[in-house]
């Protein structure tokens, strides 16, 4: 049996309400399925923005072996997620 390398990116900024508001529900999502969503804000890191071409917030980016499989733009409810997460997982 293969190790999936599903990986998520969830881009913020501390300016942006829908992102406090998506937080918690990503959060919660990856945590019920055992998934690591690591956090790239965008005062702290700029460059990583343009590098995954991030152009609004809050967003949620999935990848599989560095090739991106999904994104999430905008407000992320949690259907919006779990679409993203059940991508990932169909790998």
């Amino acid at each position: 049996m293969t190790e999936h390398t599903t990986r998520y990116l969830l881009f913020t900024s501390d300016t942006c309400t829908p992102c406090a508001k998506a937080k918690p529900v990503v959060q919660q999502a990856a945590e019920e399925r055992g998934l690591l969503v690591q956090e790239v804000n965008l005062q702290k890191s700029p460059e990583l923005f343009a590098e995954y071409d991030v152009r609004g917030v809050p967003a949620l980016l999935g990848f599989d072996l560095d090739a991106e499989i999904g994104r999430k733009v905008g407000g992320l409810d949690a259907k919006a997620v779990r679409d993203l997460f059940d991508q990932g997982e169909a790998l």
